[in-house]
């Protein structure tokens, strides 16, 4: 009888154990926030690349004579600029500097001359409305292109060298 009763408090404190534990106060779930990406910001520095192609028209017109009808040619070089971000409002500042490959023979047989322009660059100022990922922009600035030309004719030879800004 002994073991029996031995037995049953043994069992009793194995299987009580969940009943006491029942009496412990629940902890209330942690509320956990959506992590939310932060807003798009559009301000910072920025540089980059650009090739393409240009072309030209114009002349040089001399009775019987087109000496220059235009040319198509490659285009490149980089540019770099800062935009600053307020609000709903952008501001920023682009310089860009391209190498053309431009160059055009006056005539084509004999050859009196050639025409070549050597490089463009640009500044211009942005004003722009952001919203997250958009943006609509205004950008106005100027420009500058060098050119050069060479007219060789019987007893005489011309050269000229000029930079132009618009």
């Amino acid at each position: 009888m002994r073991k029996i009763f031995l037995a049953g408090i043994a069992a009793a404190g194995l299987l009580s154990g969940s009943a006491l534990a029942s009496d412990l106060p629940i902890k209330a779930p942690l509320y956990k926030a959506p992590i939310v990406a932060p807003p798009y910001s559009w301000s910072g520095f920025y540089v980059g690349a650009n090739f393409g192609g240009a072309w030209s028209n114009g002349g040089l017109n001399i009775p019987g004579n087109n000496l220059y009808g235009g040319l198509s040619e490659f285009v490149g070089g980089v540019q770099a600029g800062y935009n600053f971000q307020a609000g709903h409002f952008l501001f920023g500042v682009e310089g860009e500097f391209d190498g053309a490959g431009f160059g055009h023979p006056v005539l084509p047989a004999p050859t009196l001359g050639f025409v070549d322009q050597h490089w463009t660059g640009t500044v211009a100022g942005r004003v722009g409305l952001v919203d997250d990922r958009w943006l609509v922009f205004a950008k106005l600035g100027g420009g500058w292109v060098n050119s050069s030309a060479t007219l060789n004719l019987p007893g005489a030879a011309w050269n000229g060298t000029s930079t132009n800004t618009g």
